[in-house]
């Protein structure tokens, strides 16, 4: 025994140490259930991530929607500006080169040649990242203003109702399919911007390469779906309302 220290009241005093943390002890679990349950909530975790085409696509359009919403504005502004040339008098075909609105559009109206167009100025928008997003960005510019100087002197001759018959029900599905790919496009830009200057790791994860892909592959099939309703419900529609073919 330890000289002035009386073993008894050593014991005792271990006794009541011993009981103060054996709560404790039974609070938290062995290293072995510890490594288990954190195991656990890692594949639960990863799971999760995973999700479904549903949560992913969810997730796709939260990363996406401030980039398709600056498309949509781009294009809104360049619908504007066509809009306006059209009333100052200016011919933007002939300043473009162009006799007419004609030589722009595909020989044949099929749902193939209208895709294939189509397709065209999908992947462009996309692809203008390479171009640190200034081909995206002239693209949506591009198209808003064929809109406003197509549509202005159409409406003014035939009035709005047969031309929103002509552009609305595939309008409605094509145009965001495009906004999406200018959106997509736009995106890559900011995150090669931040991945060159320091704040990301990566250029982009595989969780979001994925979600890319997936908001890219809805795109195309809606872009799709606006080509067959061109050819097959925008004619009928106006031929039912107006009594004639739009294509004679």
């Amino acid at each position: 025994s330890v000289r002035g220290v009386d073993p008894p009241a050593v014991e005792d005093h271990q006794r009541r140490v011993h009981t103060r943390c054996w709560p404790a002890n039974r609070i938290y679990p062995s290293t072995r259930v510890q490594r288990r349950i954190l195991s656990t909530r890692s594949h639960r975790e990863n799971m999760h991530s995973r999700g479904g085409i549903v949560d992913d696509l969810t997730l796709a359009w939260r990363e996406h929607r401030r980039y398709i919403g600056g498309a949509t504005g781009v294009f809104i502004l360049g619908m504007l500006t066509g809009i306006g040339l059209v009333v100052a008098g200016v011919d933007v075909f002939a300043r473009l080169g162009l006799d007419n609105l004609s030589e722009m559009l595909p020989e044949r109206f099929t749902v193939w040649t209208i895709l294939v167009n189509n397709t065209r100025a999908f992947v462009t928008l996309i692809l203008g990242a390479l171009t640190l997003g200034l081909v995206t960005l002239l693209g949506a510019f591009f198209n808003g203003l064929l809109v406003g100087v197509i549509a202005t002197p159409a409406v003014a001759q035939e009035g709005i109702g047969p031309i929103l018959t002509l552009l609305a029900p595939h309008g409605i599905v094509e145009l965001p399919a495009l906004f999406i790919a200018a959106g997509v496009g736009l995106r890559l830009v900011h995150l090669g911007g931040t991945r060159v200057f320091g704040s990301r790791q990566q250029f982009v994860t595989r969780g979001e390469l994925r979600r890319i892909g997936l908001i890219v592959g809805v795109g195309w099939v809606i872009l799709a779906l606006a080509a067959v309703l061109e050819v097959h419900l925008t004619p009928a529609l106006y031929e039912a309302l107006y009594g004639a073919s739009p294509l004679s």
